[in-house]
This record gives structure tokens, sequence and C-alpha cells, in this order.
């Protein structure tokens, strides 16, 4: 049964408990979230080395799907693609791959992705931004290379800035075509949440999986026998 109960969490669902209001109202401080590996493909390693891989998935993530993944980190070893994990983060997918995107009127909180004044975004009008798919070529210069320098050596490149030219693994850059899916992350409570506003792109690598329903939520600031919420039992994410 031990064994059975470890191969499901491998492969097909994950539980998490939710310590932060950063997806309020959609998730709740403890809530006891149902994760499932089915739509993007569990993540295991190769036997042969440290690498991770993903397995084949059922389905498929998309625009507003609430997601659970690892937080990447470009300032340590946690950002790799050999290392795929960090502080496991949940927020909604904003932006798809391969996508030019802008947040329109949208109060965004200060201190937000990227920081260059090449680019005159503010706290109402952020991009347009094109996230990055698999496969997809796009120009890199000095103007736009601050929103990419990080998942371009995410990719295991070494990216140097030279005057005003671009140099990839010692070679002059003019266009750059990426190995891995991107996307954009939000939290629904967006005036408190550390989200890709902050940190940027989230790699493909990183997801977990796809918040399904609440297994069931407890209030903590309520006495023991009032601390259930009745109302969020089996509640679907949406």
């Amino acid at each position: 049964m031990a064994i059975l109960i470890v191969i499901v969490r491998i492969f097909l669902v994950e539980f998490y408990s939710i310590p932060s209001g950063s997806m309020e109202p959609t998730i709740l401080i403890g809530d006891r979230i149902f994760v499932s590996k089915l739509n993007c493909g569990s993540r295991t390693q190769k036997p042969s080395n440290a690498e991770f891989i993903r397995l084949k998935s059922f389905g498929k993530i998309k625009r507003l799907d609430i997601l659970v993944f690892n937080l990447p980190d470009i300032e340590s070893k946690l950002f790799s693609t050999n290392y795929p994990y960090g502080e496991v983060f949940i927020k909604m997918l904003l932006f798809e791959r391969k996508r030019k995107e802008k947040l329109n009127n949208l109060y965004l909180y200060n201190a937000f992705f990227p920081r260059d004044t090449n680019f005159k975004w503010n706290l109402d009008n952020f991009g347009p931004i094109v996230v990055p798919a698999k496969g997809q070529s796009l120009d890199i210069n000095f103007h736009n290379i601050s929103l990419y320098n990080s998942i371009i050596q995410y990719e295991n490149n070494k990216v140097e800035l030279r005057d005003t030219l671009i140099y990839i693994n010692g070679l002059k850059t003019f266009c750059y075509t990426f190995k891995n899916n991107y996307y954009f992350m939000l939290g629904d409570n967006f005036y408190n949440s550390h989200d890709s506003r902050y940190w940027g792109f989230l790699p493909e690598t990183h997801i977990i999986g796809k918040a399904v329903f609440v297994l069931y939520s407890t209030d903590s600031d309520k006495p023991w026998y009032k601390a259930f919420r009745w109302e969020r039992f089996l509640k679907k994410v949406k």
C-alpha cells in the first residue's frame, strides 16, 4: 500500500497546503489543494544521470489555469534544467507561450520586472511582451536583452553585453531560438503577489501540476471546532 501511495504521488497527483493569500479570493490560506500532474506530465529523473525529464501528459495547460510550480531563481542552482526545484508557488497562468501580450489599465505593484529604463512601462501599463515558446526565434538586442537574459542563461548559455552588442557563448548574436516553453504567471491578489512581474518567465520544466480542487480548508483564526470551512470541501478550483 505504501508503495502504491508513493507511485501515485510521483506520477499522478500531489497535495499542497496554502500558506499565503497571494491567490485570494480564488484560493485561501488554509486550503489543502489537490494537484493533478496528468495535464502537463509528471517530472522524473533519468536513471543514468541527474537530468530531469517530463513524462507524457494526458491533457494540456491553458490560459487562466491555476498552476503549482517551483519558483525559478537565476541567482542560484535552483534555476537550472538539471535541477528544476525550489520554493513551491501557486499562481494563475496569465500569458501563454508564443504570444505577445500586454497588461493594460491594470494597477501593478512597484518594483516590477524588468527593471530597465529601456522600457517606459509603469504601474498602469506593462508590456507588450513576447512570452517565448520552444523553437521560437526572437531578435535579441541591447534594448530587449533584460527581458530574456535570465532564461537564455537558464538554457545553459553564457550571455555577455559588450558595448551595445550581445554575445552568447562568445559569439555575436542578433537572434536566439529558445529551447523551452515559458509562461507568465500572476496571482489573483496582485496587490500582494510575488509573481512573474517580479521574477520573470516561468520555465515549463518548473511546473509541478494543475490545481484541480480544494480537498478541504481550515481557518486558523477560528477555534478548532469552527475552523473547518465546509463550503470549500471538495470545491473546484476555477
